[in-house]
């Protein structure tokens, strides 16, 4: 129990982390956006009624893809975020170092395992070594560091 509080204290603080990078990505694609594509009146009108840019959608990949090197840096050199490691705990594989094909299940699964109510991490109350569904299928597992 004391270890899955002190994962979700290092996910709030990971989140302060992942705006910081939302807001920079953000502030390049709009910049880009109204740079390239939105000059002059009639462009001005069809942004406003869409509400949509052409590039909001490489901007959400980007953010994707900047979410998970940030995750994916940070498993492979130490094993913790700057959250983990204000809360003292560490992932590490069970089958040896941490590989990218690890990371990238664990990233990829922890989605929808949060954004279904949290289900996925809920199954950790049932594992004798507080595993989540992420933590089961990429070969990881939270620790205490000590």
């Amino acid at each position: 129990m004391k270890l899955l509080s002190k994962q979700f204290y290092a996910l709030c603080y990971d989140v302060m982390i992942l705006i910081g990078f939302t807001m920079l990505v953000a502030a390049l694609f709009q910049w880009a956006d109204h740079l390239f594509f939105y000059q002059g009146e009639q462009f001005d009108e069809a942004y406003l009624k869409s509400g949509v840019g052409p590039l909001k959608i490489p901007m959400q990949i980007t953010l994707m893809l900047c979410y998970f090197f940030y995750y994916h840096f940070s498993f492979t050199h130490g094993g913790q975020t700057i959250g983990m490691k204000a809360w003292k705990i560490q992932l590490i594989s069970t089958t040896g170092k941490l590989k990218l094909s690890q990371t990238l299940v664990r990233y990829l699964l922890a989605w929808p395992s949060f954004w279904l109510g949290g289900i996925g991490y809920f199954t950790a109350f049932k594992d004798e070594y507080s595993r989540s569904i992420p933590d089961k299928y990429s070969g990881t597992q939270i620790i205490l560091k000590i």
